[in-house]
């Protein structure tokens, strides 16, 4: 298949990630004991490893809030979003699941929704929490040229580093038909660090990904409009691409799960 020029304005949101390394029941982001501590599951499948994460980042939530804000001006499981988990991967006895968990808060202008998003590692014997929090980098591939896009947006990439310090990860794209890369974004992860890609294709079409640690090099190929691709896959609401010290671990979420 061809693959070509390109252009894209991508936002790359480096996670400097709140970690949570646990041992039954594990720390929070700051250090502290989780209190009281929650015992590991006893049978590790997807729908335990998802409960157990659940219920993990809303007693982490609420100790965290409970530190931020004064008593009753927050509050966890409510608001326009749902909780959800999703199961991402499973490596070597750990399962990785991807959480998310509304909230809310009072400010002076009454009350604020958010959500926290976090990625856990769960195993027989340790669980560890890292938070999907960060700064933003933009990285822009000027293009005026025709077919600008106006459709469907591409999916968001979280980028998960679970294995050794220092792992040089890159990711890059480029468009169909065109040979140069709308970018090329390469960074020597810390352990327990996240980087969120937020991109913004400018034009229609099919493009690829490649995704490569060390030697290992992953290539998919999505399109960022509704017409009809039959070569092409469907673009995800997101992609989770876990850096392992044996290599990537690639999970697509689909829209509308």
């Amino acid at each position: 298949m061809k693959i070509g020029p390109r252009t894209a304005c991508v936002l790359l949101i480096v996670v400097s990630a709140g970690c949570l390394g646990t041992t039954g029941g594990g720390t929070d982001s700051n250090g502290g004991q989780l209190t009281p501590p929650l015992e590991q599951p006893q049978e590790l499948n997807n729908s335990s490893v998802k409960s157990y994460a659940l219920e993990y980042e809303q007693q982490f939530l609420e100790q965290h809030l409970e530190d931020r804000y004064e008593e009753g001006k927050y509050g966890v499981g409510c608001c326009t979003t749902t909780r959800d988990a999703v199961v991402v991967a499973e490596d070597r006895g750990t399962y990785y699941a991807q959480v998310r968990y509304p909230y809310y808060y009072s400010t002076s202008g009454g009350e604020t929704d958010a959500a926290s998003m976090a990625i856990y590692g769960v195993s027989r014997e340790t669980t560890t929490r890292i938070e999907l929090s960060h700064h933003t980098v933009t990285a822009e591939d000027p293009y005026s040229g025709p077919n600008q896009s106006t459709n469907a947006a591409p999916p968001t990439i979280w980028v998960v580093n679970t294995g050794s310090e220092n792992q040089e990860f890159s990711l890059s794209m480029r468009h169909e038909g065109q040979d140069e890369l709308a970018y090329d974004y390469r960074r020597a992860l810390s352990g327990n660090e996240s980087v969120e890609f937020s991109q913004v294709v400018s034009r229609t079409g099919a493009y690829q990904l490649t995704a490569s640690v060390g030697a290992e090099r992953r290539t998919t190929t999505y399109t960022n409009e509704d017409a009809d691709y039959t070569d092409v896959a469907a673009a995800p609401d997101h992609v989770v691409v876990l850096v392992t010290d044996q290599g990537l671990i690639i999970h697509e979420v689909p829209r509308n799960l």
